[in-house]
């Protein structure tokens, strides 16, 4: 059955040095205008639906899962990779061809999405990115997973506008950065108890958090690993394009949360 895994699309203003305090109506304004591009972009990606497919596929999930035929588009991507994008929530599933790593496929749909942007005109000062997400749980446990941890990598990223922002994302936003990168080491292993991964997770269901971990006998990073939709046994005969739309069914009645629409 194909490998099917889940990102996020998000829309980053790129770093300026004049671009103010961030105050409630800087946010206001962010918001407002990454909601425009997102809408933009929904609209772009029309032109590349693969409508009789997603209707077709829609059958199944609207069957199985009871998902909305009408929330998602079907797109392919330069290497065969073929995607649903929520048109309300911003997520994506993203087919995996044999012999393809995550995330190449993931590159690739962000690449596309890039390239329709543009191509669209929206506004050049944002940034389109794809990122891979994952539950907060599944972080975790894939941690405590590889024993004694002697690296852990964690990946800031400035987030949608309005959602929490910590102390580190105000100093990015002053310093015109478009990332900020925490990494612990200790030979002897490194102190992490439940609470302390629970904070350090923070924001891996929403790709505005990347994690990363080393053990002396092995690796894990999110990137290479994201969450990744688990058909039912007795669906092994739908197609690529049921699975997808079944997919984004699953991550919006199942995700820690869900998205509230185009400028989230």
């Amino acid at each position: 059955m194909v490998r099917i895994v889940m990102g996020r699309v998000n829309i980053r203003s790129k770093p300026s040095t004049d671009s103010g305090p961030y105050t409630y109506s800087y946010v206001g304004r962010e918001a407002m205008r990454h909601g425009e591009a997102f809408n933009r972009l929904v609209s772009e990606l029309n032109h590349l639906d693969l409508r009789d497919e997603r209707e077709a596929a829609g059958e199944f999930a609207a069957m199985e899962t009871g998902a909305s035929r009408h929330e998602a588009i079907l797109c392919r991507a330069r290497n065969d990779e073929m995607f649903a994008l929520d048109r309300l929530r911003r997520w994506v599933a993203i087919s995996v061809p044999n012999g393809m790593s995550p995330v190449k496929a993931v590159d690739d749909v962000q690449n596309l999405l890039r390239t329709v942007a543009d191509k669209g005109g929206i506004d050049s000062r944002l940034i389109i990115d794809v990122d891979p997400v994952a539950r907060p749980r599944r972080v975790i446990q894939a941690i405590e997973e590889l024993g004694t941890v002697v690296s852990l990598s964690v990946e800031v990223k400035l987030p949608n506008p309005g959602r929490v922002w910590r102390e580190e994302r105000r100093r990015m936003v002053a310093l015109a950065a478009e990332t900020y990168e925490e990494t612990y080491t200790s030979q002897q292993g490194i102190n992490l108890d439940r609470a302390e991964l629970e904070q350090l997770t923070q924001g891996v269901e929403t790709g505005d958090i990347e994690v990363a971990a080393e053990s002396a006998t092995g690796s894990w990073s999110m990137r290479d690993e994201p969450e990744e939709f688990a058909p039912e046994p007795h669906w092994e005969k739908a197609g690529t394009a049921a699975l997808l739309l079944a997919a984004l069914a699953w991550v919006v009645s199942n995700w820690p949360m869900s998205g509230s629409g185009g400028a989230h």
